[in-house]
Order: structure tokens, then sequence, then C-alpha cells
């Protein structure tokens, strides 16, 4: 069975869109309708979430004791045609999602089950970390940067939390100085990682 499909265009604005290719969804209408058993492209551009403190960019509306591993929430990123981002060398061209403060971070939701990314960057300056993954989540050719110039505690790109997640042709990039921990970028207590 083909899962549901919808679009996510960082230019597109208000609610209340039907999440087609001509009418695709705004960040706010990727945020409140997004769930399990759906394949979300999202267009090259930069996502900015404006929320305090932890902002769940992936998982929002999903509920304990709900996901099951036959209904995958899966977000593509793609440029101008869906796929055109799945070979060659991870890039820059990427969707972004970050946070607009550096009191803030990202992260998926712990209830997530069954989540899939390709091709979408997560970025942020926070101190400790840019991206907080929860859930059961498998990630390829994803980048994970944190811009903090942190002294004090090691500010990393990609923090896991114990349950399983996966990295395949992944990138994880903080511009961190601190002293005890330099150049450490990932924190992860359950994570599998493949062409890293």
């Amino acid at each position: 069975m083909a899962l549901p499909v919808r679009y996510l265009d960082a230019a597109q604005s208000g609610t209340g869109h039907a999440g087609t290719d001509v009418d695709p969804w705004s960040l706010a209408d990727y945020i409140s309708g997004h769930t399990r058993g759906m394949l979300v492209h999202v267009k090259a551009g930069t996502y900015t979430l404006t929320g305090e403190g932890a902002n769940t960019i992936i998982g929002n509306n999903h509920v304990s004791g709900t996901e099951t591993i036959g209904f995958p929430l899966i977000l593509r990123g793609y440029i101008t045609t869906p796929g055109d981002l799945d070979s060659g060398a991870v890039t820059t061209n990427q969707p972004v999602f970050t946070v607009d403060a550096a009191t803030k971070y990202l992260q998926t939701s712990q209830y997530c089950s069954n989540v899939q990314v390709e091709n979408i960057t997560f970025t942020g300056d926070n101190a400790t970390q840019s991206m907080r993954v929860q859930g059961v989540c498998r990630f390829r050719r994803c980048r994970f940067v944190n811009t903090a110039g942190n002294v004090s505690n090691p500010a990393y790109a990609m923090n896991s939390s114990t349950s399983p997640h996966y990295f395949q042709e992944c990138y994880f990039e903080n511009s961190q100085s601190y002293s005890a921990n330099n150049g450490l970028v990932v924190s992860a207590a359950n994570a599998f990682f493949v062409g890293c």
C-alpha cells in the first residue's frame, strides 16, 4: 500500500494548505499535520522553529502506544524534483531545519517508532546540542551541524537517547573549542553508524 504523499515548502506561508505539489504545506501545516503512515517531500529552503527550549520537528503528533512498524513516517529532502538528492555527495543544498535562538534545539518525539529521514540538514548553535534524537529513527544522507563556539561543554551536533538510532552516510560537524573534548560532535547511547 502506497503512503499518502505531502509536500513541504519553506516559501509557503499561512496555514490550511493541502500539502500537494501545487499547494504545499507551510512549516505550520507540517507541524500540525504530519504523522505516521505518510511520506513528506521537503523542498530545499530554511525552516526555522520559534518555540521555546526543545522544538520537536519530527513526530509532533505521535502518541505513546500508537506507533507500529507497518506505518512509517518518511521525510525526504529534495531541491527541485523528489529524488534529486538521493545520489552523489551529501550536499549543503539540502533543506535545513533550524531554531531562532541559541537557547533552543531541535528534537524528535520520544514516541517515534518508525521514522526515516533522508537528505535533510539539522542545525543550531545551542551550547549543548543542535539535535536531540529520541524514539526509533533512521537517518540517511543527513547533516547535523552545531555552530556554537562553546568552551565549557561539548556542543554536540547530535545527541542520541537510549532508543536505537541508525545513521547511514550522514555528516556531523561542530565549531566548538571545548578543550577536553575538542572535535567531539556526537553523543550516542545506542546508535549505529554506516558510512558516516
